[in-house]
């Protein structure tokens, strides 16, 4: 299983994430990122969002990174950086949601 500590160490194929303190404050006003959770937010080398989650599906961490082609990057891990899911190419406003069904969102939920 591969951890995420490789995939920080290929860095270069990520940009750096200049709106992550502005996507943690509009997070931070919604419940359904409250659902998660999520808590010990950390920025690592200005590219790299990581965040400790709860949720129905997922325990662990979640990282979000900004790619190449200007799309966010998610990988769900455990909370020792095995890497569980990958999720790749997710426009801004499919974030939340994508994250939403990976982590936490079970079929009872209406919203």
């Amino acid at each position: 299983m591969e951890n995420i500590k490789n995939i920080i160490a290929k860095s270069d194929s990520y940009r750096i994430f200049e709106d992550a303190h502005e996507l943690l404050r509009v997070w931070s006003h919604n419940s359904v990122v409250w659902s998660w959770g999520a808590h010990a937010w950390k920025l690592y080398e200005r590219k790299f969002l990581r965040f400790t989650v709860n949720g129905h599906l997922h325990k662990g961490h979640v990282w979000v990174m900004v790619n190449g082609n200007d799309l966010f990057d998610v990988y769900l891990t455990s909370s020792q950086g095995n890497i569980k899911q990958v999720i790749t190419q997710v426009y801004l406003d499919e974030l939340t949601n994508i994250i939403d069904i990976n982590v936490e969102k079970i079929g009872l939920y209406k919203y």
